[in-house]
């Protein structure tokens, strides 16, 4: 329920396809939560990951959480790092 609350307060950007919205190495100031499509990471030009996500409402609650700490962890290590 706390997730719900949050993205209620979040903006809505449709981002076109194949646009890269950060480059590495850039000071980011947006967190973006992918609600449907698939994306990449891309570390040194080399594709790392790629996450595909389904429509947000085909999900549960609890499959959105999921689907948002899968995404994130990668990110989670190199922050560790």
């Amino acid at each position: 329920e706390a997730l719900f609350d949050c993205l209620s307060l979040l903006e809505y950007k449709l981002v076109e396809k194949n646009t890269m919205v950060i480059r590495q190495g850039d000071v980011g100031d947006t967190y973006y939560i992918i609600l449907k499509g698939k994306t990449s990471v891309m570390i040194n030009s080399e594709v790392k990951y790629t996450v595909v996500i389904p429509p947000v409402q085909d999900m549960t609650q609890e499959q959105l959480v999921a689907k948002v700490e899968e995404f994130t962890a990668p990110f989670k290590l190199f922050l560790e790092k």
